[in-house]
């Protein structure tokens, strides 16, 4: 019997990983290192306990790393509510366009700080329009034209980078203010 070499082992295990989550990648890998009588080892990149970043989901944990914002950062703008993350700041823009657009991408924020993902509901955010005042049944969708998101009233919307990179600067706006 020929020994199998760790490149083919590692290209096998990608394989059959590949349709599963993230969360479900590492349960599986743990699974399968438990019944194989090891111990799975932490990375050493992981946050550092008490730093508040444990909070947050991979993803968001690298989206603040890569634009530099913090935990305190984000809870200057956001906070835990039932439903995800609720949006505590005022939303900032010198016209009601920016005002609708800024509120769109820091609810994609929000959904990213939860879930670990960029799409998020129409209906939350045009709810978020309406509270802040900023609504504009006429004009609305007229607003949502740009490249900070991608979707659908219907379907929903999902953060492109460069809404990822205008979420990263209205936070670190809001949160020096």
């Amino acid at each position: 019997m020929s020994k199998k070499s760790i490149t083919q082992a590692v290209a096998n295990v990608v394989g059959e990983l590949n349709d599963f989550s993230s969360e479900e990648r590492q349960r599986i890998v743990q699974a399968s290192l438990t019944l194989l009588g090891d111990i799975l080892v932490a990375p050493s990149n992981k946050a550092e306990p008490n730093s508040g970043e444990g909070e947050f989901p991979a993803k968001a944990r690298a989206w603040m790393k890569q634009y530099e914002l913090s935990p305190e950062s984000m809870s200057q703008v956001f906070h835990p509510g039932e439903s995800g993350m609720e949006i505590i700041a005022p939303i900032p823009g010198a016209t009601r366009r920016e005002q609708v657009r800024n509120a769109y991408v820091l609810s994609g924020i929000g959904q990213l700080l939860s879930t670990g993902e960029t799409k998020f509901d129409d209906k939350a955010a045009r709810l978020l329009c309406e509270k802040g005042g900023f609504f504009d049944h006429t004009n609305h969708m007229k607003y949502m034209k740009g490249s900070e998101f991608t979707g659908s009233k219907d379907k929903g919307w999902v953060l492109t980078t460069p809404g990822l990179k205008l979420g990263a600067l209205l936070i670190a706006q809001l949160s020096k203010g």
